[in-house]
């Protein structure tokens, strides 16, 4: 995060060298023309690309320019803003576009994490224990809580899916267990203000999620389809999203669920 400006810039700035492209003066020939080089279409471009497809990818600005620059902690549909809320600003129509935007992201971490595994980089079964991704002060628990803006579940009225852990800016975050990313970056389906999150699959019905971490000074330092050891680092504490203070929000989720991570130490 830029202070100064109130901007976010995207991992890929800080860790990779971005490609400038002269403006095109001939035309160019594709089966598919995707329309933004934010993260939306340079993923749609991979997509299409994988599946043997030829493709243009045209911007006016630079890639992973716009909104791609905002980026979000709860790639999850229980959204910090309760629906109820969400159809008061925008309908009916758009809380429901809300939840399914939502679940599509979940969704495609499931795709990616069926892929890497029929690969044979990602276990069917995970048999070992997960250990904490840092040390820290526990601001917030799993469960129901008096956190009036956590959405409701089951019989609570507001309801936290993962541990809150504070800390110092840019203090390291660690893996909790062995695994392969699935995804490390922006998430393109929630409003703004937005965070970065990594997704650590350690077999195909467990991940371990590790949300509001930096993006600007010390972005993530691991990336999508990378296998990563326990205890390595893969991020930092940071303060993207909506959060009161630099701080990691660490959870698990089992064959589709968020669960208790203290279950798994």
């Amino acid at each position: 995060m830029n202070a100064k400006l109130e901007q976010t810039t995207s991992v890929w700035m800080q860790s990779g060298e971005i490609p400038v492209h002269a403006a095109l003066t001939a035309d160019v020939k594709a089966d598919v023309c995707v329309v933004g080089a934010g993260i939306a279409g340079m993923t749609t471009a991979y997509l299409l690309l994988q599946e043997g497809r030829s493709v243009v990818v045209l911007d006016d600005g630079p890639v992973g320019g716009g909104q791609t620059q905002r980026t979000t902690a709860h790639l999850s549909n229980a959204i910090d803003d309760r629906y109820v809320e969400i159809e008061g600003w925008h309908g009916p129509e758009g809380a429901r576009l809300a939840a399914e935007s939502h679940t599509a992201a979940i969704d495609r971490i499931a795709a990616i994490v069926a892929r890497q595994r029929s690969r044979g980089n990602i276990p069917s079964q995970y048999n070992g224990t997960i250990r904490w991704p840092m040390g820290g002060t526990i601001t917030q628990e799993f469960g129901c809580t008096g956190f009036s803006w956590e959405p409701p579940l089951g019989n609570c009225a507001h309801f936290h899916q993962g541990i809150d852990i504070a800390a110092p800016m840019y203090t390291p975050i660690k893996a909790a267990a062995a695994g392969v990313v699935v995804f490390a970056g922006p998430n393109p389906y929630d409003p703004y203000p937005k965070a970065w999150i990594v997704i650590i699959a350690h077999s195909e019905s467990l991940q371990t999620w590790y949300a509001h971490v930096d993006n600007a000074a010390r972005p993530p330092a691991v990336h999508s389809g990378q296998a990563v050891n326990a205890g390595q680092v893969i991020a930092y504490i940071g303060m993207t999203g909506r959060t009161t203070g630099p701080h990691l929000h660490w959870a698990v989720m089992h064959n589709g669920s968020f669960v208790n991570p203290r279950l798994y130490l």
